[in-house]
């Protein structure tokens, strides 16, 4: 890395004089090109910064070494973007996503203070054993791995949108149905919805210095740095951090992520080595790799299963990982819990089972809420009714919690596949319809992308 060779500090005039002269000086070039991003002397703005040092590169008056090793800093920032996809792959210009405001990262210090909870959230047992023929107190885990709590969440949120003192016994006044549950599906347990209302009355309402973000949000190929600028100072970003506190699945973080659905269009590139090269990769339910492992990867730490793929996976047996590769299992369905965790535990000895506790889930309704608000007053809806999240949108929020980044292969975003999954399937289930919001929630991973919240690396 090159050292910082300009005395003093930039001010408005110099950035501008040098942004909007595509770099010609011999001498403006030097400066740019001899930046140290990480030195506390340099003031100017980390994504001016590496604007400006691009520009420098494209110009191509300085040796090529000298540029490779003053812009290191933003080419990191790039090339681990979507596991290093090239720009070939990924429906966004990497270089406008780095020259934008970078997704925040947590203090080590925010990270020990949240993990000082866990004995105070340890012994928060609320009572939510309402599932008929249950019994039990299973409400207070939140990532549990084996009896351990494992991921700290500060007092959240319930799914009304109200503050709570770290209860989440407000998801057991919702409406429910009765459902055949568990490994014989003979037993009837009360489902409870995650949400029972329809989205406020929000009118389209683009403000003043928004354009770019309003046609990066119909456009992905549109998101350019400007965009990126006006999403980083939405209201509704801070919501979002503040829900999602960082935690730790024991002790656990992750530099970079993966969330890998079963969307048809993964077939159009192989984007399988690049999946691989993350830290963590999730998976959705039961899905086999097979054939398609060039173009989804190998690689599986987590899979996230809903009820009907848990019965598949820990009754009948079904999981492609089976025994001997150990990943985690993370469930989030509400009913028969107790009887799922055992069947889980008995047939996968080697696998830890976690479940998302009612608590946590009564945030992630929170953020969705507030991000299909943010969507609707940007012209997008009316979006559908919704009873419960689906699979991804669980285990994306999720991941927003323990990872640095987040990259986001085979999830609907800007338009829906020929084929819904590259599996075989067509369309989505009836029911599957009936409890789930698809195209609210694909409005939301656009946000949380023009956010730098999550990047989204196929459509």
């Amino acid at each position: 890395m090159a050292s910082f060779s300009y005395f003093g500090k930039w001010d408005a005039s110099d950035a501008k004089r040098v942004y909007g002269s595509t770099v010609h000086s011999s001498r403006n070039l030097t400066k740019v090109l001899s930046w140290d991003l990480r030195s506390p002397a340099n003031s100017i703005p980390r994504r001016v910064a590496c604007s400006l040092q691009t520009r420098a590169m494209a110009s191509g008056r300085l040796a090529l070494v000298v540029a490779v090793l003053s812009c290191a800093s933003c080419a990191a920032r790039a090339s681990s973007v979507c596991g290093g996809a090239p720009q070939t792959m990924v429906p966004f210009d990497l270089e406008a996503h780095a020259s934008g405001p970078p997704r925040p990262t947590w203090k080590q210090a925010e990270r020990r203070a949240l993990q000082e909870l866990a004995s105070w959230n340890a012994t928060d047992t609320e009572d939510e054993g309402e599932d008929e023929g249950d019994g039990e107190d299973e409400g207070w885990w939140e990532w549990e791995d084996r009896g351990r709590h494992d991921l700290v969440m500060e007092p959240g949120y319930l799914g009304n949108g109200s503050e709570v003192a770290g209860t989440g016994r407000a998801l057991l006044r919702m409406p429910y149905e009765k459902k055949r549950v568990g490994c014989a599906r003979k037993r009837l347990a009360r489902v409870y919805y995650e949400n029972d209302s329809g989205d406020p009355a929000v009118k389209k309402n683009v403000l003043d210095g928004e354009a770019k973000l309003a046609a990066c949000l119909e456009d992905l190929q549109k998101c350019d740095q400007e965009a990126y600028g006006q999403a980083s100072s939405l209201g509704v970003r801070k919501k979002v951090r503040e829900l999602f506190k960082p935690g730790s699945v024991s002790g656990r973080h992750y530099k970079t992520c993966a969330i890998v659905g079963n969307a048809g269009h993964m077939t159009k590139q192989k984007f399988g080595k690049y999946i691989d090269n993350h830290d963590l990769v999730l998976r959705f339910n039961t899905q086999a790799l097979g054939k398609y492992k060039a173009n989804v990867g190998s690689k599986v730490t987590m899979r996230i299963l809903n009820n009907f793929n848990t019965i598949m996976a820990c009754c009948r047996g079904r999981l492609p990982e089976g025994k001997r590769r150990k990943i985690d299992m993370v469930l989030w369905f509400p009913a028969a819990r107790r009887e799922m965790r055992r069947a889980c535990e008995k047939k996968f000895p080697n696998h830890k089972v976690h479940f998302l506790s009612r608590r946590f889930i009564g945030k992630e309704v929170a953020v969705m809420k507030e991000l299909r608000k943010e969507g609707l007053r940007f012209g997008f809806g009316p979006f559908g009714g919704w009873k419960q999240l689906t699979s991804g949108a669980h285990g994306l929020m999720m991941l927003l919690t323990i990872c640095d980044q987040v990259s986001v292969y085979g999830i609907t975003t800007y338009r829906q596949s020929k084929n819904d999954q590259y599996g075989g399937r067509n369309k989505k289930t009836l029911n599957g319809n009936r409890w789930h919001d698809w195209k609210g929630e694909s409005v939301v991973w656009r946000l949380l992308h023009a956010m730098k919240e999550i990047n989204i690396c196929s459509v």
